[in-house]
């Protein structure tokens, strides 16, 4: 499914009252200590959304926007001898390079980088998740990982950007 079609689909299941259940991101799954009480179970998040069709728009242009831009740096990577992390001299990416991959903050020092990225991306309930996405797809695309695991980040990408930007909750739960 496309950025357009996934946006579309997570809106159009987007109850009256604003829940959204999604499915798990995977780095997210139980602890060992629970997998015995979860095999037979699959991760969801149950969301509380607070978005309209306007905001639909807004975010299918803005994920469009910036998935190209972090693919165009991940191709950036793969074809020059620059170590990942330093900065493209192409202005048109500065700002996604700004939002996403310059962050000093290690990714297993998950409070401290929420701190960095809020100040960037905004101050959302995913805002770990939505920079963990969006530096493992620029990633990829400099790895030229098949197309189809670009294709599933890509998709975790655009579920933590809505996520970030337009839920108020988000609670844990196990389906059978």
């Amino acid at each position: 499914m496309d950025i357009d079609g996934l946006i579309n689909y997570m809106y159009s299941r987007t109850d009256s009252n604003g829940e959204l259940i999604i499915p798990g991101w995977p780095q997210d799954g139980p602890c060992e200590e629970d997998i015995e009480m979860t095999e037979d179970f699959h991760l969801f998040y149950r969301l509380q959304m607070r978005w309209d069709e306007g905001d639909v728009r807004r975010l299918i242009r803005e994920c469009s926007n910036e998935y190209y831009a972090l693919i165009e740096l991940g191709s950036w990577y793969a074809d020059s001898e620059t170590v990942y992390g330093d900065e493209p001299d192409y202005e048109d990416l500065a700002d996604v390079w700004e939002k996403y991959i310059n962050i000093q903050v290690p990714l297993t020092r998950k409070e401290e980088l929420e701190e960095e990225a809020a100040s960037k991306t905004g101050d959302g309930i995913a805002v770990y998740d939505l920079v963990y996405r969006a530096q493992r797809l620029c990633r990829l695309a400099s790895l030229k990982a098949p197309q189809i695991i670009i294709d599933r980040e890509t998709d975790l990408f655009v579920q933590a950007m809505a996520v970030n930007k337009f839920a108020d909750k988000l609670d844990t739960i196990y389906i059978e």
